[in-house]
């Protein structure tokens, strides 16, 4: 008895169907993986998320980036915490634990600005660690956050572990001033923001200072740093007189000699705002101390020359 043969259609109709679920397939592998190169390239690698540390008086807003030993960013004259170029953190916080704040009553702090002292601002470093429950973190202080970090280091030297000086200056008389008529600029424009005023001085190349302002810009959009309002013109002022307490400032160059921590100083050749030579008068006076001089940058040297700076960092924080 012959077999009956099975038309040539119905022997399609199996290996359609399968290449049809291949298809199907191969369409959601390729939706899957185009969320998740959409996911590592597009999205936002990092959020900035506030926390706030309550102190006498005030809260202060703060938010963490990174894994590994803490280094606390003490912020410059005139700055808040969404100034700090995200490059310069992102970079940072591939080591370490970055720790970004801003001082009582500026940006997303709370308090009285007419109350603002030098002894106030050193002790809420360690308030803030407090909150932390950071027995020691590394220290970095930018310009006026360097001379905080200078009394953090000199009043409370079993918190820090190692301190990282950026701009700075050694009080006292032994300050070099900067230029009279830029001194005199800075004066009249102290309701000057940051971007419109600041910024455009303390960059060596004003190319560099617009490609910051966009990053910074970019950065705010994305959440990657928190948009807060800039410092006011009474706190640039209350911080102003902070440190133009003779006797204070006095006190500020002779402690310079009891800091025990390491410390790297790290300023740029063409900074106008704080003469390079003041960190060398720094290095003199701070028992282990070097200075590193970065050509071609300005005032804002960890942001003109980020890559250069943070491997300086990274180094000095390995040893």
């Amino acid at each position: 008895m012959k077999k009956k043969r099975r038309p040539l259609q119905a022997l399609d109709k199996k290996p359609s169907m399968v290449r049809r679920l291949v298809i199907i397939f191969a369409v959601i592998l390729v939706a899957f993986f185009s969320v998740i190169m959409y996911t590592v390239y597009s999205a936002p690698k990092f959020q900035a998320i506030l926390s706030y540390a309550k102190v006498p008086d005030a809260e202060l807003a703060y938010y963490t980036r990174g894994r590994g030993e803490p280094i606390i960013l003490i912020t410059g004259f005139g700055m808040t915490m969404q100034d700090w170029d995200p490059i310069f953190l992102e970079q940072l916080s591939t080591n370490n634990k970055v720790i970004v704040f801003d001082y009582r009553a500026v940006g997303a702090s709370s308090g009285d600005p007419t109350k603002v002292s030098q002894q106030q601002m050193v002790d809420d470093v360690t308030l803030l660690m407090d909150e932390l429950q950071l027995d020691k973190a590394h220290i970095l202080g930018w310009s006026l956050g360097s001379f905080v970090a200078q009394g953090v280091a000199e009043q409370y030297p079993d918190r820090v572990d190692q301190l990282i000086l950026v701009a700075t200056n050694p009080g006292g008389d032994q300050i070099i001033p900067a230029p009279e008529a830029l001194s005199q600029k800075v004066q009249e424009n102290l309701a000057g923001s940051w971007e419109e005023f600041y910024t455009p001085l303390m960059f060596h190349d004003p190319k560099n200072a617009k490609a910051y302002l966009e990053r910074v810009k970019n950065a705010q959009m994305a959440s990657e740093v928190p948009k807060t309002k800039g410092e006011s013109t009474q706190a640039k002022v209350a911080h102003q007189f902070a440190f133009a307490d003779v006797e204070r400032e006095k006190k500020r160059y002779e402690g310079l000699s009891s800091i025990k921590a390491q410390t790297l100083l790290i300023t740029g050749e063409d900074d106008q705002l704080t003469m390079p030579e003041n960190a060398k008068r720094v290095e003199k006076r701070i028992p282990a101390a070097d200075l590193h001089i970065i050509a071609d940058s300005g005032h804002a040297v960890m942001f003109e020359k980020s890559e250069e700076v943070t491997g300086l960092i990274k180094d000095f924080l390995r040893d």
